[in-house]
């Protein structure tokens, strides 16, 4: 693929995104990221995320510090304008995360969950697994990622 084409194809992609973020009910609220310094390939996620949602018309706050003070940051349940955050970045050992059904990030057991405290109401029918597929559902015709995609 050409450098021109590629730069087409994100544009259009960029867009797109744009669109249904416009439709997503965003008020303007600053999206606050904890962003954790000391640690390169968090840090970078964190700076990566910020141009991304800022391309796309959010406003995003990163929230620097250090490992150490972003446990105790993860713990505060407040909203964001009150010393609270939106989005963090982390990491698992794959044996951690591989089985959904016992992986806690994806529990949504609300305030019982890991932090960010997903929810996601269980039902006869329902599974971990289940809630995990519908937390990361497929937002107003986006693709989500699928195996083999890269």
């Amino acid at each position: 693929m050409t450098a021109i084409r590629r730069k087409r194809l994100n544009s259009a992609k960029s867009t797109r995104v744009a669109h249904v973020a416009g439709k997503s009910g965003y008020d303007g609220r600053p999206i606050v990221v904890l962003q954790i310094t000391d640690k390169p390939f968090i840090n970078a996620a964190a700076i990566v995320t910020q141009r991304r949602l800022e391309s796309i018309g959010f406003k995003v706050i990163l929230k620097a510090m250090d490992w150490s003070a972003s446990l105790v940051a993860r713990t505060h349940k407040e909203p964001p304008d009150k010393g609270g955050w939106n989005l963090l970045f982390t990491w698992w050992q794959a044996a951690d995360v591989s089985n959904p059904a016992v992986h806690f990030g994806v529990s949504g057991a609300g305030p019982r969950a890991w932090f960010g405290w997903p929810m996601c109401p269980r039902s006869k029918s329902s599974s971990p697994s289940g809630c995990a597929r519908r937390m990361n559902r497929n937002v107003d015709g986006l693709p989500t990622r699928s195996k083999g995609s890269h």
